[in-house]
């Protein structure tokens, strides 16, 4: 008796372990195959991830070669003009003209002229040199390096056509009109040559930098429109007069931006900067000072 239990209890304890071995074996299985699972579908999203980091690979990449492609094909705003960058100006320059004899343009510039001249009193003559202002500008900004639209060279071969347009339109209104200055000192005050000087140099500097820095446009203007109240505040001129010679100036540039480019040809814009260089070397000699300059461009 005592021998069958113990053969029936060593049967059940065998039986037991076996199951108790096979339920660990499943439970291992089990979780080896979770794991391999929870490993795949970590596998999955890492080929996903891998996908999404390919797909905004090539998407940068377009945009890349779309920006790179844009701004090679980008076409240069100076030389190309919108019928109302020619036609606002030269409305008001014909406007001014037509003050000259009209008796109600007459009026009326006697009108703005009470209200901006000292009639002769507290006269500055600042506007004789900051007329030269906005030129100036124009140069020194591409001498130190300030990229705009054209290099050293093109920018003041655009200039010299620019004022040579002025002073020729200026010149043959002046002698065309024999205007009276207010001062009555003489018979050329139509249209303002000092308004339209400064004015070429303020839509130049306005379209060397209309892309990258407009504000130094819009400061140039700022100065030029300085110029054309100081002229009628030291009883120079009329107010169409600088009306006039602000609109003959900007015309004078906009027609030698868009002339430039049919007589000369232009150096590439990637290309143009980098061959202007500019030197100074200060000197002493037989108790002379000075200050050799030398431009490479």
């Amino acid at each position: 008796m005592n021998k069958n239990n113990t053969i029936m209890t060593l049967a059940v304890s065998l039986v037991m372990t076996l199951i108790s071995l096979n339920v660990n074996a499943m439970t291992y299985n089990e979780g080896i195959a979770a794991d391999t699972v929870s490993t795949a579908a970590d596998g999955f999203d890492y080929d996903g991830d891998s996908l999404f980091s390919v797909a905004d690979t090539v998407v940068n990449e377009k945009t890349i070669a779309a920006d790179t492609a844009a701004v090679a094909t980008y076409p240069d705003p100076t030389h190309h003009f919108r019928a109302a960058e020619w036609l606002i100006p030269g409305g008001v320059a014909v406007f001014g003209a037509i003050c000259v004899n009209a008796s109600w343009g007459k009026n009326l510039r006697e009108n703005l002229h009470n209200t901006f001249s000292q009639k002769g009193l507290n006269k500055t003559s600042i506007d004789n040199y900051i007329q030269y202002a906005p030129a100036a500008l124009t140069l020194g900004l591409g001498l130190c390096g300030v990229k705009g639209q054209h290099a050293f060279k093109d920018r003041a071969i655009i200039m010299m056509m620019s004022y040579a347009t002025m002073a020729a339109v200026v010149n043959v209104a002046k002698y065309t009109f024999k205007e009276k200055r207010p001062d009555s000192s003489s018979r050329n005050s139509f249209p303002s040559g000092h308004t339209a000087t400064a004015f070429v140099g303020a839509e130049m500097l306005y379209q060397e930098y209309r892309t990258t820095h407009p504000w130094i446009g819009y400061t140039a203007y700022g100065l030029s429109a300085a110029v054309a109240y100081l002229r009628m505040h030291n009883d120079r001129h009329w107010a169409n007069d600088v009306l006039a010679g602000a609109a003959v100036g900007m015309l004078s540039t906009k027609f030698a931006y868009w002339l430039y480019p049919k007589i000369f040809r232009e150096k590439k814009r990637e290309n143009r900067m980098k061959r202007t260089a500019f030197f100074g070397m200060p000197y002493y000699q037989d108790r002379t000072a000075g200050v050799n300059v030398a431009m490479v461009f």
